[in-house]
């Protein structure tokens, strides 16, 4: 009996240290050093779902452009009327927009992205071969607009002497690059609205966290200031090492 208990105790402390050895490998797994998580797989239905699978059908185009808009930070969750645009020139291109901004995408013939450009005629915050910008620093919110045009009104003030009557035209073009920023177009002065033409350019101050005007010109004549700002010196864009 005593033989058996013996066979018994060695058996079940056997299988214990048989289970124990087995959990030495069940063990939390380590994370990277560096912190980094797991790669995404982009699946072919995320990319249906961001570019619109009627739009473009090819894989590359749309995992080369997606690849791009990245580079750029531009959110692709925020792209609205994303769609294909005919081109006079043959080039293969297609826009959308993104935080109240219209963006044009070209592409190259062997279906690589050549530019990523706000609007039409703006600037290409993607340009193969160049180090990307990053897209928020060209945006042009209704915010910023906003702005703008309390500085306009000030503007007018000061140009025309205070006048009584005044009102913008619906022509007003605003641009952002960088710490500059734009606006031109027509301001109607007077019972007889009389048309002129004004562009103006300020600048974010980042040590004073303030915005100064740049330059204001009125009908092509320049308005000069009592303090003179000078411009701050903007890097030159790099090529991408290698191209």
């Amino acid at each position: 009996m005593l033989f058996k208990k013996t066979v018994f105790v060695c058996l079940v402390l056997s299988l214990l240290a048989f289970a124990f050895a087995g959990c030495g490998n069940i063990l939390p797994a380590e994370e990277p050093e560096n912190g980094d998580s797991e790669e995404i797989e982009y699946t072919e239905d995320y990319y249906d779902r961001l570019f619109f699978g009627d739009v473009i059908s090819d894989e590359t185009i749309r995992e080369n452009i997606f690849a791009a808009l990245t580079e750029i930070n531009i959110n692709t969750e925020f792209i609205k009327d994303f769609s294909k645009a005919e081109d006079e020139n043959g080039v293969e291109k297609f826009t959308f927009m993104y935080r109240e901004n219209p963006f044009t995408v070209y592409m190259n013939p062997d279906s690589t992205v050549s530019s990523v450009r706000i609007g039409e005629d703006g600037t290409d915050v993607y340009l193969e071969g160049y180090e990307p910008y990053n897209a928020d620093d060209y945006l042009v919110t209704e915010g910023i607009i906003g702005g703008f045009k309390h500085s306009l009104i000030n503007a007018v003030e000061v140009a025309f002497d205070y006048p009584a009557v005044y009102e913008f035209a619906s022509d007003w073009n605003y641009k952002h690059e960088g710490d500059f920023y734009y606006a031109e177009g027509t301001v109607l002065i007077g019972e007889d609205k009389k048309e002129h033409y004004m562009s103006m350019v300020t600048y974010y101050e980042e040590a004073e966290n303030t915005m100064h005007w740049y330059s204001l010109y009125v009908d092509g004549n320049s308005l000069s200031f009592d303090k003179v700002f000078e411009e701050p010196k903007i890097a030159e864009r790099e090529k991408i090492s290698g191209e």
